[in-house]
């Protein structure tokens, strides 16, 4: 059966039909780019087969500079606001420095104490399994993410949600093929992210380190959680634009229940949607400055995401069994341990993602945290926040 490309395009949320699959040669696959029809290089894939669904990606040429995140412990780039299509500058870098709780000149280091806890790989399959085989009070319907493979296996299988610089969802495609900055896309495909910063009840905050097998920006200290929702998933995690501009976001949320089970063993009945507080998007761009993990085929890497933030402080104490495949360690940290932990002298790193929110929001939310999280003291659902 031939592919019909023109209802292909109708609707890129509708999952792909196994009924409408076509042969085609791999060396290239075919795609939609402003309504024209071009060729881009296929990523390596298990199967000789394409799906139509898939001749509707595209992604838009990048209209922001080519210039990347400078290293973990640069200075921050200058930030923009977009508002309904308007772009308003925040100011420069030095205006970054005067930010109050985060500054470069944060007192002395500390190093963090290994993580207390872990788990092997099938253990948190079978968590998986077990906590999304039926509904339950985080999800509502049976899941169809489960966790298993590699890495590389999760690269190629998880779908991203491929947004324009004003949120709106254009396509989707691959981690890896979004996650490639590479001479042909520089500054890889946008896509939709979210971050997860979780509280206990002294309002210490988890963070992680990124297990140093991870492809992507390995060995990292970052905050609690950092993934993406997928497009095609059961329930939902495309949010359209009526969630974002009410704050629901309950896509990104239910992507942040699944990551929450699969990198920390958190239980979806204790972090449970109706918890989750979403404040505002944040654009950025990033190479992995590092790039240790450069085995797998089709890096460099890097990270050019429209990350949603989200704050939780669940009502009882959390269980954490961090996935060694996921998380090398966990420390939970109150604003003057984190202070020291990213003073420069302490020899750690840093996801660039998190050093942006620490560099320009995150003492003003956690410094107020009982408003920020029950109020809407803090919440920006119009403003997309450009760090670029």
């Amino acid at each position: 059966m031939r592919c019909n490309r023109r209802k292909c395009a109708l609707n890129v949320e509708r999952p792909p039909s196994r009924s409408s699959d076509c042969a085609s040669p791999r060396s290239a696959r075919t795609v939609f780019v402003h309504g024209t029809l071009a060729s881009a290089p296929a990523a390596p894939r298990a199967t000789g087969r394409c799906n139509p669904a898939r001749a509707m990606r595209r992604h838009k040429p990048n209209s922001f500079s080519d210039a990347v995140f400078p290293p973990v412990f640069g200075p921050v780039m200058a930030t923009r606001e977009v508002r309904g299509g308007t772009t308003k500058s925040m100011g420069t870098t030095d205006e970054a420095d005067d930010v109050d709780g985060f500054s470069s000149s944060s007192p002395s280091s500390s190093s963090p104490s290994p993580s207390s806890s872990s788990s092997s790989p099938s253990r948190h399959l079978l968590l998986l399994r077990r906590a999304f085989s039926s509904s339950d009070r985080a999800m509502s319907a049976p899941a169809t993410w489960d966790g298993s493979g590699t890495q590389e296996d999760l690269m190629y299988r998880d779908e991203c949600i491929i947004v324009d610089d004003k949120d709106n969802i254009i396509g989707h495609d691959s981690k890896y093929a979004a996650h490639r900055f590479i001479p042909e896309q520089p500054g890889g495909m946008l896509h939709r992210a979210f971050s997860v910063f979780l509280f206990d009840d002294r309002n210490k905050l988890l963070l992680q380190q990124r297990a140093s097998s991870k492809i992507t920006f390995p060995s990292l200290w970052t905050n609690t959680c950092c993934s993406h929702p997928l497009y095609g998933q059961t329930p939902s995690e495309v949010d359209v634009p009526e969630d974002v501009a009410s704050g629901a976001v309950p896509g990104a949320k239910r992507a942040a229940v699944r990551k929450l089970l699969h990198e920390l063993g958190i239980p979806p009945e204790q972090v449970p949607l109706d918890k989750f507080k979403y404040l505002t998007r944040l654009h950025y761009k990033a190479a992995d400055a590092f790039a240790e993990n450069q085995s797998m085929t089709g890096g460099p890497w890097g990270e050019h995401e429209m990350d949603y933030i989200l704050f939780i402080k669940p009502d009882a104490p959390v269980t954490i069994e961090p996935n060694p495949d996921e998380i090398d360690d966990v420390k939970w940290v109150n604003r003057e341990e984190l202070r020291e932990m990213m003073d420069p002298s302490s020899g750690l790193r840093w996801s660039p993602w998190f050093r942006i929110i620490c560099e320009r929001f995150l003492d003003a939310w956690w410094s107020d945290l009982e408003r920020t999280i029950e109020s809407d003291a803090h919440e920006d659902f119009e403003t997309i926040h450009e760090v670029m």
